[in-house]
């Protein structure tokens, strides 16, 4: 009968430790979700707000002046408006770190 109150004892305490190491595991990853939420909301948001001044500079020189000095707005135009769809989509996929943050902590199960 001692044996067994042995294994039970060696049985819940390795089920703590793991419990234990599955929080702290899960408190690391919310940790690092938080910091890719923060970095990637203020750089794509950076990212947009110069794209939308750039293009809309471009544009009222182009009013003014009748044709930018040797750029081709076409190219320039392309460019930055793939790269703010990029941008706009990562914004996007960024919310959806918290979310993930939220179900990290909230999972009672791994």
């Amino acid at each position: 009968m001692s044996n067994e109150t042995f294994t039970d004892y060696d049985d819940d305490l390795i089920l703590e430790k793991e419990q234990t190491f599955r929080r702290n595991v899960k408190l690391i990853f919310c940790f690092i979700y938080g910091i890719l939420f923060v970095l990637g909301t203020i750089g794509n948001g950076i990212v947009i707000v110069m794209i939308c001044n750039v293009m809309s500079s471009i544009n009222k020189n182009r009013l003014r002046h009748g044709k930018l000095s040797g750029i081709t707005t076409s190219n320039t135009n392309h460019v930055f408006i793939y790269v703010l769809g990029l941008s706009i989509v990562d914004l996007l996929v960024n919310g959806f770190l918290v979310q993930l943050c939220a179900n990290c902590i909230g999972m009672e199960k791994v």
